[in-house]
């Protein structure tokens, strides 16, 4: 989440599986079909579940249709 009035950043600190570390992130959810109608939809109730945060303006940073994959159940830095 972006306060374009604070220019700052949301991030909540969880704890990732794969990795077995508590890091910070951005909050994300999946779209549920039969608990959201659209992305938006899914986007703001996550917001408001993981950060407490909701209302404001909402501004797309993907085009329509795109998403963006996260999951924290599978090891995603590098290792030498």
């Amino acid at each position: 989440a972006w306060n374009s009035s604070t220019k700052t950043a949301t991030l909540i600190r969880e704890y990732m599986p794969a990795c077995h570390r508590i890091l910070n992130g951005l909050a994300a959810g999946i779209v549920e079909g039969d608990k959201h109608e659209d992305d938006l939809v899914a986007a703001r109730f996550e917001l408001e579940e993981e950060c407490h945060l909701g209302g404001g303006t909402w501004h797309r940073l993907t085009e329509e249709g795109i998403s963006v994959p996260m999951d924290k159940y599978v090891v995603t830095e590098v290792t030498p």
